[in-house]
C-alpha cells in the first residue's frame, strides 16, 4: 500500500512538472521607477502593443505565463519607453532589472538571457572605450598623427564588437536570438551573409530573413560592380 501510494506520488509529481515544463515566471525590480507606476509587455515591436501589464510594488513587479516557442520581449514603462528591457521569453525563471540607465538594465536566469546579457556586457565594455577615444579624437590638442593612432584603436575595438556579436550569433544560430542578432544588423555585412547561411531552413524561410538576404545580396552585387568600374589597367 505504501509502495503504491509513494509510486502514485512520483507519478503525479513528474505529471506536473510536465506541465509547467512551457511557462515562465518573470521576477523584476526596478530603479528610478516610482511607486505604482505602469511597466507594459509587448511581442509586437512594431505597433508596441503590450500583451500584459505590470504595477511597480515596493520596487518590484513579476509576470508569468505560456512559452510555448521562444519569443523576443519588450518590457518598457509608460511614457518613457527607453526605460526599457529586452529579453527572451522562454521556458523557466527570468530576473529582470530595469533601469533609466540603459547599462544598468539587466536580465538573466534562462540560457538566452544569459548569453544575451553577457554580449551586452561585453559591448558595453568595449564601448566605452571607443567613445573615450572619440572624445580624445575631436579634441583640438591633438595632432593628425595622433587622431590617426586613435582611429586605428577605436578599429581595433569596433572589430572586437563584430566578433564578440558574430560568435554569439553562430553559438545561437537555431534560437531567437540568432535571428535577432542577423536582422539587428550591428555586425558586418559580410558576415550577416555568412551566418544566415548558417541558420535552420525553417528561419532562412522567413519573410524578413529572406527581405534581409536579397538586401545583402544586391549590396554585394553592387560593390561588386564599383569595383570593377574602379578598375583600371596599368
Amino acid at each position: 500500500m505504501t509502495k503504491h501510494c509513494l509510486t502514485s506520488f512520483l507519478l503525479a509529481g513528474l505529471l506536473l512538472s510536465a506541465c509547467h515544463s512551457n511557462t515562465f515566471r518573470i521576477k523584476g525590480s526596478t530603479e528610478g521607477i516610482d511607486e505604482g507606476d505602469t511597466l507594459f509587455a509587448t511581442i509586437d515591436f512594431e505597433t508596441g502593443i503590450p500583451f500584459d501589464t505590470m504595477v511597480v510594488h515596493d520596487g518590484k513587479f513579476k509576470m508569468k505565463g505560456k512559452a510555448d516557442s521562444v519569443r523576443q520581449c519588450i518590457i518598457y514603462r509608460a511614457h518613457d519607453e527607453e526605460t526599457s528591457a529586452l529579453l527572451f521569453l522562454e521556458p523557466g525563471k527570468i530576473e529582470v532589472k530595469i533601469s533609466p540607465v540603459a547599462s544598468d538594465t539587466r536580465v538573466s536566469g534562462t540560457r538566452i538571457n544569459n548569453a544575451w546579457q553577457q554580449l551586452t556586457d561585453s559591448v558595453n565594455i568595449f564601448s566605452t572605450h571607443v567613445n573615450r577615444l572619440l572624445a580624445q579624437y575631436y579634441s583640438d590638442d591633438n595632432t593628425e598623427k595622433e587622431k590617426e593612432s586613435i582611429m586605428t584603436k577605436i578599429s581595433k575595438y569596433a572589430d572586437n564588437i563584430n566578433k564578440c556579436i558574430c560568435k554569439v550569433t553562430k553559438e545561437n544560430i537555431d534560437n531567437e536570438l540568432g535571428y535577432f542578432l542577423i536582422i539587428d544588423g550591428s555586425m558586418a555585412e559580410e558576415d550577416r551573409l555568412r551566418l544566415i547561411g548558417q541558420m535552420p531552413k525553417a528561419m532562412r524561410e522567413r519573410k524578413e530573413i529572406k527581405n534581409l538576404l536579397n538586401y545583402l545580396e544586391t549590396r554585394q552585387d553592387e560593390t561588386f560592380n564599383d569595383t570593377l568600374s574602379d578598375f583600371k589597367f596599368p
